[in-house]
């Protein structure tokens, strides 16, 4: 754990160093995009560096390295195979790319944190107006240990991650073009095309009510939920007890908080269009969190809206007036932060973290 608490704080010493150096300023005709300073452009990037490094040159951490280390040849001789029936080539890329070049099974690891964790880093520096809140978010939330597992899931979660241009523009043609993408990743990606229809929905009451209406509804039908993942996943899903093992109450409320503040708190506000935008992302990220609180499997689809909540969350609380907003801050990144000791401590697979060179 120590370990980690070492990483993390050097991270974001570079990532407060960075805000320091920032004048963060919207590029015109560019819904949500800021230019940052040189400096902070800089250390912004040694933050990101340090992640990269430590997630890509693990060794045997997380629950299914050994799968895409030990079998990256086979991922690779299925190339073409994979590209012709779209059946998640993403990875086999990945794997390819190492065969032709270090063939050794770290290089595919570590290629995968890289486009994984950079690519969503990137988005984050080019959508946020607080470097150090955000790269903090990231960081608690899960996002980075997250992707010590599940690495298909977690490369399509960063391609759509790389759609929030799209989103925020409301540009449909480019964003299906990125969950395609992100759907050679992985299949379950798809499901995000959804998105684009309920980001812009107007906040209000009955808004709120259909929203809430709806989670319950679709929490009593797991039966069907299953269905469909069968359907997208082309495959059976497993009565295991990963599958039907219920998630944490306490992650459910982390999740949640964000937007139950947002409707206590500014949803009556006179709201901007990004405004929405965020309201609407924190809303359908904590009613995926309920909706899938009794099985661990499909708790795994709200991966792909969790990195999104690093730039919603500073928005959100971007809307306070005065000091009160400085001590929000400071109370969400405690809060956060004792969120992620507690993920990072009851997952067995993290613990103790061991370097590719000690093989």
């Amino acid at each position: 754990m120590l370990f980690y608490i070492i990483v993390v704080s050097i991270a974001l010493f570079f990532g407060a160093w960075a805000a320091s150096y920032d004048k963060p300023a919207e590029i015109k005709n560019r819904i949500g995009v800021f230019r940052h300073s040189q400096s902070s452009k800089a250390l912004y990037t040694i933050a990101a560096l340090v992640l990269i490094f430590v997630a890509g040159l693990r060794y045997y951490v997380g629950t299914d390295f050994g799968a895409y280390y030990r079998h990256y040849h086979k991922y690779a001789d299925t190339l073409w195979e994979r590209f012709r029936t779209f059946d998640e080539p993403g990875y086999a890329l990945i794997a390819a790319v190492t065969t032709w070049t270090f063939d050794d099974g770290w290089m595919a690891i570590f290629l995968s944190s890289l486009l994984t964790i950079g690519l969503i880093l990137s988005t984050i520096y080019k959508q946020s107006e607080t470097l150090f809140f955000s790269l903090a978010l990231y960081i608690f939330i899960g996002c980075w240990h997250g992707s010590f597992n599940g690495t298909r899931q977690y490369l399509a979660t960063a391609v759509i991650m790389c759609g929030l241009p799209f989103l925020l523009e409301r540009k449909f043609l480019p964003y299906c073009i990125t969950v395609f993408l992100a759907f050679l990743c992985h299949r379950s990606a798809i499901i995000m095309i959804f998105l684009y229809f309920v980001v812009y929905r107007e906040i209000n009451f009955k808004n709120l009510l259909i929203t809430i209406i709806l989670t319950w509804i679709i929490s009593l039908a797991y039966e069907y939920l299953f269905s469909i993942t069968n359907l997208i996943l082309d495959d059976e899903v497993s009565d295991s007890d990963f599958t039907t093992q219920s998630v944490s109450i306490i992650r459910i409320i982390v999740y949640s908080v964000p937007a139950a503040v947002f409707w206590l708190f500014f949803s009556r506000h006179e709201l901007t269009k990004r405004d929405t935008f965020m309201g609407n992302l924190l809303t359908v990220f904590s009613a995926l969190s309920i909706i899938t609180m009794n099985s661990s499997f499909l708790q795994r689809i709200i991966l792909y809206l969790a990195p999104f909540q690093a730039i919603a969350i500073p928005h959100m609380l971007g809307m306070i007036k005065g000091k009160t907003r400085q001590f929000a801050n400071a109370f969400a990144i405690i809060f956060y932060a004792a969120f992620w000791a507690y993920d990072i401590s009851v997952r067995s697979n993290m613990i103790p973290y061991r370097w590719i060179f000690e093989r």
